[in-house]
């Protein structure tokens, strides 16, 4: 498993459980048997979580009793959701981090930059927003807290991916981020 460290040094992210698991749940129709190494390889921190996610996801498929497949995918993903949050694995539908204000906007604007947004276009936006002068520290501290809390996660491209060598840090929201919006609203 690579360290936080490596794993920002390379541009890989270190996601929720939640967000690793909203993909998995929107490609796959059904647990089928080359689904679940794939998806261990590509997450390797949560391969133990992924084996007791396809596990539940293989025996919730035989106790639903639905007619139409796509009733059955989704009766069966939301009793394995159920069943890992209920274990406390991934947090509440109706569990919200609090905002504070300003963690909001810059939240808000992360969000709305759908995972292109870097600390400099975060502050021009919020300067631009509010008509106050913004600190880049005062983003960038937000940007860690919020990060740190999993509210939202960052990346930095490939240098191949990235021709003026800048270097910036991008950043997406998570489930858990909207939530918390969604909540401050």
């Amino acid at each position: 498993m690579l360290s936080d460290e490596a794993r920002r040094r390379l541009g890989i992210p270190r996601l929720p459980l939640e967000d690793v698991l909203d993909p998995i749940i929107r490609e796959e129709a059904e647990p089928h048997v080359e689904a679940e190494p794939r998806w261990r390889r590509r997450y390797p921190e949560y391969e133990e979580v992924l084996a007791d996610f396809f596990a539940r996801w293989q025996t919730a498929d035989f106790e639903a009793a639905v007619r139409t497949p796509h009733q059955l995918a989704t009766v069966t993903i939301k009793k394995v959701l159920d069943g890992l949050r209920r274990d406390g694995i991934i947090p509440p539908e109706d569990q919200a981090e609090a905002l504070e204000p300003f963690e909001r906007r810059v939240l808000m604007i992360v969000d709305e930059m759908d995972g292109k947004a870097h600390r400099k276009q975060i502050t021009q936006s919020l300067s631009e927003g509010t008509g106050v002068r913004v600190l880049p520290t005062s983003i960038a501290a937000a940007l860690n807290s919020l990060e740190n809390r999993g509210l939202l996660w960052s990346r930095i491209p490939p240098r191949r991916a990235d021709p003026e060598n800048k270097r910036r840090r991008y950043f997406t929201i998570t489930l858990a981020g909207k939530r918390a919006l969604r909540s401050a609203n």
